[in-house]
C-alpha cells in the first residue's frame, strides 16, 4: 500500500528547467565575453558590470538547478523564484523608460528582449505553481494486491458493486438504481444506515472502473471523491489495484486532519477488503449480476 499527496508538477519543473537553461547560458555568455556585451548595450555600461552580473546569474541557475532537482518541489521556493524574476522584469522597464540614453538601440531591444523572455518563464512558472497546488490539495491513496489468479477471474469478483458491501467492512449494503458500466448510478450505505450515491465516470471491461461521489449528502467531511478499482496481469497471476483521489473541506487544516484520520483508518479497512476479495478469488467464486441492466 502506497500514500501520497498527488504531485503534478510537471509544468513548473519544465518551467523552472527551462529558466535554468536560460539563465546559465547568460551568465556564462557574459562572464566569457563580457567586453564585447559590455560595448554591444552602450558606452555607459562598464565591463565589471558584466562579469557581476554574470556570476550572479550562475549562482541563480544553480538555485534554479538545485530546485529542479528537488522530489518534491518546494513551493515557497518556486515562488521566491517567480518574484526575482518578476524583479528582474520591473529593473528592465525602469532601465529602458528613465535611462534610455545609456544604451545603443541594439541595446535598448536586448534588454528588452530578455526582459519578454523572463516575463514568459514568470508566467510558465506561475501556471505551474498554480497547477501544483491544485494538485497538492487532493490526497490520494493507492493499494495493491498481487494473487494467483488470472485477470478474467479477477475481474468478475471486484466488479460485482452489490456485493461490494460484503468485503468493506464500512459498508451495509450497496444498491445499482440504474445502468450498467458507465453512468450507472449505485447507492451505498453505511453500518449507521446513511447513504450516498456514486456514479459510474470510467468503464474499462476486464480491466477498470471509477466512482465519482456524490459529497451533498455523505457523511464525512469531503469535497470530492473518486475511486478506481482495477486489475492488471502479474506474470501467472494478476495485480488488483484500488486507488482513491480525495478533496477535504475546510481547506488546509480539513486535508491536514482529515489526511491523517484517513490514513490511519482507511489503509487497514483497504487491507481487509483485498483480504476478503483475495479469499473469495482463490475460492473460484463466479458472481452473478444481481441486478437487471438498463433498459
Amino acid at each position: 500500500m502506497t500514500a501520497h499527496t498527488e504531485n503534478k508538477d510537471k509544468l513548473l519543473r519544465l518551467a523552472l528547467t527551462e529558466n535554468f537553461l536560460f539563465s546559465a547560458a547568460s551568465g556564462i555568455a557574459l562572464l566569457v565575453a563580457p567586453g564585447v556585451i559590455s560595448r554591444f548595450l552602450g558606452a555607459a555600461v562598464p565591463h565589471w558590470l558584466m562579469l557581476a552580473l554574470g556570476a550572479g546569474l550562475l549562482v541563480f541557475a544553480a538555485g534554479l538547478l538545485r530546485q529542479i532537482l528537488r522530489r518534491p518541489l518546494k513551493r515557497g521556493e518556486a515562488l521566491l523564484t517567480i518574484v526575482m524574476d518578476d524583479g528582474w522584469v520591473v529593473a528592465s522597464i525602469a532601465l529602458l523608460v528613465l535611462a534610455p540614453h545609456w544604451f545603443s538601440a541594439g541595446g535598448q531591444w536586448l534588454i528588452a528582449g530578455v526582459a519578454l523572455v523572463v516575463a514568459g518563464l514568470a508566467v510558465a512558472q506561475w501556471l505551474g505553481l498554480r497547477r501544483l497546488g491544485r494538485a497538492r490539495g487532493k490526497i490520494h491513496f493507492t493499494f495493491s494486491r498481487e494473487v494467483a489468479a488470472p485477470p478474467e477471474q479477477v475481474w468478475p469478483v471486484i466488479s460485482d458493486h452489490e456485493g461490494y458491501a460484503d468485503v468493506a467492512d464500512n459498508l451495509s449494503r450497496v444498491e445499482v438504481v440504474t445502468g450498467e458500466g458507465l453512468g450507472m448510478a449505485r447507492r451505498c450505505y453505511d453500518t449507521k444506515g446513511r447513504g450516498w450515491n456514486e456514479t459510474c465516470v470510467l468503464w474499462d471491461e476486464g480491466h477498470a472502473y471509477s466512482f465519482e461521489v456524490d459529497t451533498s449528502d455523505y457523511p464525512f467531511p469531503l469535497r470530492e471523491v473518486r475511486g478506481t478499482w482495477g486489475v492488471e496481469p502479474a506474470g501467472s497471476g494478476s495485480t488488483i489495484t484500488m486507488s482513491f483521489d480525495i478533496v477535504a473541506k475546510y481547506g488546509a487544516p480539513g486535508r491536514l486532519l482529515m489526511g491523517l484520520a484517513l490514513r490511519l483508518m482507511f489503509g487497514a479497512l483497504c487491507e481487509r477488503l483485498l483480504d476478503k476479495w483475495e479469499g473469495k478469488i482463490l475460492a473460484g467464486e463466479n458472481p452473478k449480476p444481481r441486478h437487471l441492466a438498463a433498459a
